[in-house]
């Protein structure tokens, strides 16, 4: 009966002793960190453009502005009259990429 009891007290400690181990593990151990957030640039809105004839030649305002950001050599004599109606009241157009083909389409 000795023996069982000292076999039980052992056990016993072997057990506490083990779950003491864990939860000083658990404790130690880092908690997971998220990854921080990456920021994205800022990315600018796409510049406005109006084309209108002026002086006799196609021209480039940037975002409403008076003065031409671009004086295209293309002579607006030149074009169909539904395009110089449309330059005589200004043709709006969002993004570089857009003005650069309306452009090409209007030297051609």
């Amino acid at each position: 009966m000795f023996r069982k009891t000292v076999l039980l007290c052992a056990a016993a400690a072997l057990i506490l002793s083990g779950a003491a181990a864990l939860a000083v593990y658990t404790a130690a151990a880092p908690e997971p960190q998220a990854a921080p957030a990456t920021e994205l640039p800022e990315v600018a809105p796409p510049r406005k453009y109006t084309l209108r004839a002026t002086d006799g030649r196609v021209t480039v305002y940037v975002n409403g502005d008076e003065i031409p950001e671009i004086v295209t050599g293309i002579d607006a004599s030149g074009l169909r009259e539904y395009d110089r109606a449309l330059l005589e009241r200004g043709i709006e157009v969002t993004g570089y990429e857009n003005l650069l083909g309306l452009i090409e389409d209007f030297s051609n």
